[in-house]
């Protein structure tokens, strides 16, 4: 008995205490380390990025983001500004609106899954895929969409501003965005543990993208994106905004760039989740997509 009280003591000094002391951890900084061990993101068994979501699942997601991350939404689907904190219920309804021409939506209830399904093919993505994909993986193909054709209209030097401050391969900035993301792909692809983290990092490199197409289109980037790196901005209203950049593919088509911005969003607040709860991306992504 005294053996397995003293094992435990052990175990607790191995996960906290060295690491404290070793890491150059304060007191805050340690509070943080073991809420993340301990306490996961509340919102991480709601993400369900291994499937595709049922509306009811969607719906539990929807009910489980914090108030915050619920005005974010209302900004990326309305790309307006919200002074009171909105609903389950009203995000749903402003989702449907967006998802439906006006003369329809009377109709036709809200389907996540389908709406994204949509979005994708709508956006090129290989009508296969779109049919066989998760809902994360067709959101992840969605962003990688927006980013290739962003990244398209930047500079060399604004492209390798942006790779400088996101880390990343400085060669990348002679790239074509399809290239930028292929590379991505293959080293998640090839490598270990340790390159799945280059998953996360093409969120923070496509979030540092938008603050530059942002203020190509006058908004301010201190009004709409905060600190970049934290991967829950409301990246979904600047696309909107900046829609008219983008490609034609959103031209002229006022459902798809509130589609795509919506999406965008709820698929940043799952990246979020999965990135402080210490997730391996790479198992959720699809690598190996169909030449188009």
């Amino acid at each position: 008995m005294r053996n397995k009280k003293f094992i435990s003591c052990l175990n607790i000094f191995a996960a906290v205490i060295i690491p404290f002391c070793t890491c150059g951890f304060g007191p805050a900084r340690a509070a943080d380390y073991l809420r993340n061990k301990l306490f996961p993101d509340p919102l991480l068994p709601y993400v369900k990025a291994d499937q595709k979501i049922t509306d009811a699942e969607f719906k539990e997601f929807v009910d489980h983001l914090d108030m915050e991350q619920k005005k974010l939404l209302w900004q990326a689907v309305t790309g307006k500004e919200v002074e009171m904190y909105p609903t389950t219920a009203g995000l749903l309804k402003e989702m449907s609106w967006a998802s439906h021409h006006w003369a329809t939506y009377p109709f036709k209830d809200f389907y996540y899954h389908e709406t994204v399904q949509w979005a994708a093919d709508k956006l090129g993505i290989d009508r296969v895929v779109c049919q066989s994909a998760t809902t994360f993986q067709l959101e992840h193909l969605i962003c990688e969409k927006l980013f290739e054709q962003m990244w398209d209209k930047l500079s060399e030097s604004e492209r390798a501003k942006i790779l400088a401050e996101a880390g990343l391969d400085h060669n990348w900035a002679k790239l074509s965005g399809a290239s930028v993301c292929a590379a991505i792909s293959a080293t998640l692809a090839t490598g270990g543990v340790a390159a799945a983290t280059m998953g996360f990092a093409f969120y923070i490199l496509m979030a540092k993208t938008l603050v530059v197409i942002a203020a190509m289109v006058g908004i301010p980037a201190a009004t709409t994106i905060s600190v970049v790196s934290v991967l829950c901005g409301p990246v979904g209203w600047v696309i909107a905004g900046a829609s008219a950049v983008t490609a034609g593919v959103l031209i002229g088509q006022a459902n798809v760039s509130k589609c795509a911005a919506l999406i965008v969003q709820i698929h940043v607040f799952k990246i979020n989740a999965m990135q402080k709860s210490g997730c391996n991306l790479k198992q959720y992504l699809l690598l190996d997509k169909p030449e188009q």
